[in-house]
């Protein structure tokens, strides 16, 4: 039998932010432009707590036409109310949960169960203890668990070519950054079972401290388990921003070609500290190469609009993610090759095109088109490890309605 609280919290938020803009330098040799921004940010949650981000950045342009750029950056999120305030919740799991029910003999033990065997006996546990209890799991709001708010920084780099061409070539803009964003202290809901497997599979094992703070065992073994989301994880992305733009007048009308290109080159998380990061990098659901191309050309009142979305493909960086050990940091090669004998986890580049065509008459605004104008279906895969529509992988990249047509009429008064 189960009983749980109604979860109820209430919050109110209040914020000051200040900026500043300072043009250095300007016309002058190797500085056509130097300029430096700062900004500061106090905010304070009634539910939480206060804190206070920043952000600077400077932009350097030596000559006209060519720049370069960067900034640092730091965040801060206060945990949800649900996160926060979630009602208090009593379950139970199995006695088979319990790390220490049952043990293999000494000489049968993996080493996580050697481990575990010896924290066992490290509270006086013997080395054939059988778990005769269920045990109590309690679900608590993260403010009753110590949950602090998410924080992280950020930096990035770049330079922007703009070069003065006659009219006639029309007018080009080229920019490359780099970025690297580090998200500390996410939070995350951490599963009774889950608790209890990380306390009791410590090598340094402390039953008061760590996960095992979660965990109590009374005089007669029985267990409870008091869960709710915590912070644990940590975030890193890391990788390169393309973007273009190129414009010109056209037959009488304006021709504008955009692109943007991402080249992520990490995508690592952990979910508990003493873990090695995992790098998702390049797995299907988080690819490395994503971009996006539209052209448009619009004469007099009307505009047509061309698009394209790419997201690359994957051969075996997904089989190598499956293989990793975040307790050793490596990918078994032959489990890498285990999983490729056993699964489909392989996708081919992926492209999606959309067309329209916009009429502006007076106040009025139609636009016709189509979106997956060739009826690209989402690659297929093996139903393992992702969460998946039927056997297509649900990733935002990917298109499950088929080839569409829309028509839309906004006015205004």
């Amino acid at each position: 039998m189960t009983s749980g609280t109604p979860t109820v919290g209430d919050d109110n938020v209040k914020e000051v932010f200040a900026e500043i803009y300072v043009p250095i330098l300007a016309d002058k040799p190797f500085f056509y432009r130097l300029n430096l921004n700062g900004s500061v940010r106090y905010t304070d949650y009634a539910s939480y707590g206060s804190d206070t981000t920043y952000k600077i950045a400077g932009e350097w342009e030596p000559f006209r036409g060519i720049g370069f750029r960067g900034s640092y950056g730091t965040s801060y999120r206060a945990p949800a109310l649900a996160e926060q305030f979630l009602g208090a919740t009593s379950g139970f799991l199995g006695s088979g949960s319990d790390p220490c029910d049952d043990l293999p003999g000494a000489v049968d033990q993996s080493p996580n169960q050697q481990i575990i065997a010896r924290n066992c006996a490290a509270i006086g546990l013997p080395a054939n203890f059988q778990q005769t209890s269920g045990i109590s799991v309690f679900r608590v709001g993260g403010r009753d668990a110590g949950l602090e708010a998410e924080t992280s920084t950020n930096w990035s780099v770049g330079a922007v070519v703009r070069p003065v061409l006659p009219s006639a070539f029309g007018n080009i803009s080229l920019s490359l950054d780099y970025f690297d964003i580090k998200v500390e202290n996410g939070v995350q809901d951490l599963a009774g079972a889950t608790i209890l497997n990380r306390c009791y599979s410590d090598p340094n094992f402390d039953p008061a401290a760590g996960f095992c703070r979660f965990v109590t065992r009374d005089s007669d073994n029985a267990l409870s388990v008091v869960s709710s989301f915590v912070n644990l994880s940590e975030d890193i992305v890391k990788g390169y921003e393309f973007n273009g733009r190129y414009s010109r007048d056209l037959f009488g009308g304006r021709f504008v070609l955009n692109a943007n290109v991402t080249k992520y080159t990490e995508q690592s998380s952990r979910l508990f500290p003493e873990e090695f990061l995992t790098d998702a990098n390049g797995i299907v659901t988080q690819p490395d190469w994503v971009g996006n191309f539209d052209a448009t050309y619009r004469y007099d009142n009307v505009t047509f609009r061309y698009g394209v979305d790419w997201i690359d493909g994957d051969r075996n960086r997904t089989y190598e993610f499956f293989a990793f050990d975040e307790q050793t940091g490596i990918s078994d090669p032959d489990l890498v090759q285990a999983y490729k004998d056993a699964y489909l986890l392989e996708v081919d580049d992926y492209f999606l095109h959309n067309a329209s065509v916009q009429v502006d008459i007076e106040d009025y605004q139609f636009t016709f088109g189509v979106r997956n104008l060739f009826d690209t279906a989402p690659p297929q895969i093996t139903a393992i490890g992702f969460t998946t529509i039927g056997n297509a992988p649900l990733y935002n990249g990917y298109d499950y309605r088929g080839r569409t047509y829309f028509a839309n009429v906004n006015f205004s008064f």
